[in-house]
């Protein structure tokens, strides 16, 4: 519940997101999953930053305003992570969800 404070990241599915990804080619994707998860399987396109390393994204991702689309296994730590980043400032982030609801093709890191 959130007592009449709007949250401070947006939310949308998997396949809105596929299809904002299609038309802006400027959304960062970042998939907040561990090592091993990456590995056997991400979004095509997607930077890997785990959550328990979001606090480093200024590194990554220096513009506080640029088009985040956040992602994980399931969509509880892609919700962290996106209002961890809201707190840090991050004004465009949008939390998609888990990577199982994901419709099109993944990509597996070669040795995986």
């Amino acid at each position: 519940m959130w007592f009449g404070r709007k949250p401070a990241f947006r939310s949308m599915s998997m396949r809105e997101a596929q299809r904002a990804l299609a038309q802006d080619q400027s959304i960062r994707l970042l998939d907040v999953r561990t090592d091993d998860e990456y590995h056997a399987g991400h979004i095509p396109g997607c930077q890997h930053l785990p959550l328990d390393r979001i606090a480093g994204i200024g590194a990554v991702v220096p513009d506080k305003d640029e088009q985040l689309f956040i992602y994980c296994l399931s969509g509880a730590r892609s919700r962290m992570a996106c209002a961890q980043l809201a707190r840090m400032g991050y004004t465009g982030v949008t939390d998609i969800g888990g990577i199982t609801q994901w419709p099109g093709e993944l990509e597996r890191t070669v040795g995986a």
